[in-house]
């Protein structure tokens, strides 16, 4: 009885062993081509980010809290990538603090509009929502169509 066992997890043991190493096989296989999928292109030379674009960023009436945000945001980068231009309708969903809503209705300028959208804030980000509601006072802006959900 003792070797009918042993001969049964033989006959186990090699099927499970062979369909492991077929499925490490196809897992590694679906994993490099990810990888392959997912490589980083280059930036955007700074000479093809659109005027309307590096004119928001460097606007001399900008927060200049905005502005020491900037080298780590690389909203040009994201405005080009977004492919933001004046005339535009755009909606800022969950804005935030309203950084990137700003630049954006700098960017669209009186011809266009931009709807900026929170939930609401809870009382963790609180000044979160105290610093947007401040943003949406300044001029730039002023078309700027605004919602906050409330619970």
């Amino acid at each position: 009885m003792t070797t009918r066992v042993a001969i049964g997890l033989h006959r186990f043991a090699l099927p499970t062993i062979f369909a492991m190493f077929v499925v490490m096989w196809i897992v590694s296989a679906q994993v490099s081509t990810l990888h392959a999928a997912t490589t980083e292109s280059a930036p955007i030379p700074a000479a093809q980010i659109p005027q309307p674009i590096t004119d928001a960023i460097n606007a001399p009436d900008r927060p200049s809290a905005d502005k020491a945000l900037d080298a780590g945001r690389k909203p040009d980068q994201i405005m080009a990538f977004y492919g933001i231009k004046p005339g535009m309708k755009v909606a800022d969903i969950f804005a935030g603090g309203g950084y990137m809503t700003e630049l954006i209705a700098r960017i669209v300028g009186t011809s266009g509009t931009v709807y900026s959208q929170n939930g609401p804030f809870g009382e963790k980000y609180k000044k979160v929502g105290d610093s947007w509601n401040e943003r949406l006072k300044a001029p730039a802006l002023k078309k700027c169509g605004r919602d906050q959900q409330t619970v």
